[in-house]
């Protein structure tokens, strides 16, 4: 950034990053593949540069910025984390699906069903740098921003995409898509469920999650083997 100065004393700054021949702030905008992308709507992952779209969520202490998107990161896993119906495009779609290990960025001989691994909050685990995963405080802060707790699912559902042409009001923006889950080789509830996992550890055996389906206005909240495959969503650290 080149500041120069104006005869009445007033400073203008020259930008001098290019994305195509466009100038631009890299404090407020990123270039990805000649394309520009504003930093208060879209986090790129700089590990694979994935781009996701962001959101602050909430307001004053109860706010927090969120992906408005599943984390699609590959892992060299060797069976930590999986594509629905291991086809490419469903991941593209609605992003991986993760062992509550992997989402800690963990081995399952670290944290994997049968082990004990509570983690302090908040917790990067997989997510990209300056993130973290989601925890049970805040996806309860969610439910409340609309103090309609008994519709929350219907709040944070997207809009399209749900069996029977069930259709969410996506109130917040949040875009909760039924891409289902994995359990013991087996991909169930495509266009009928969206279950997220927390940092949040219950026992050796399972962690806390939350879920939506298309059958119910309400938030699902229950104890999840950890070794079943559930969608990650990330927060930003200090909101």
């Amino acid at each position: 950034v080149i500041v120069l100065k104006c005869s009445d004393g007033r400073e203008s700054k020259l930008y001098t990053a290019l994305c195509g021949d466009s100038a631009y702030d890299p404090a407020t905008h990123f270039c990805l593949y000649g394309k520009l992308y504003s930093n208060a709507e879209y986090l790129m992952d700089v590990r694979d540069n994935q781009v996701y779209r962001i959101a602050l969520l909430g307001k004053g202490d109860s706010a927090r910025t969120w992906m408005l998107e599943n984390l699609n990161y590959v892992l060299n896993d060797g069976g930590q984390s999986w594509c629905y119906d291991n086809e490419e495009e469903n991941c593209e779609k609605y992003g991986r699906l993760y062992t509550w290990a992997a989402v800690l960025n963990r081995t399952e001989e670290e944290c994997g069903y049968g082990q004990k691994c509570n983690v302090a909050n908040p917790f990067r685990g997989l997510c990209p740098e300056g993130w973290h995963v989601s925890t049970k405080e805040e996806w309860q802060m969610l439910f409340k921003l609309e103090k309609e707790t008994d519709t929350a699912g219907e709040m944070l559902r997207s809009k399209d995409g749900w069996k029977d042409g069930v259709k969410g009001t996506d109130a917040l923006g949040f875009a909760a898509l039924p891409g289902g889950y994995y359990e013991e080789g087996v991909f169930y509830g495509k266009s009928e469920t969206a279950l997220f996992w927390t940092s949040n550890f219950i026992d050796k055996f399972s962690a806390q999650s939350y879920g939506m389906t298309y059958d119910s206005r309400d938030v699902t909240y229950e104890a999840i083997d950890e070794d079943l495959g559930l969608a990650l969503r990330c927060v930003k650290n200090n909101r």
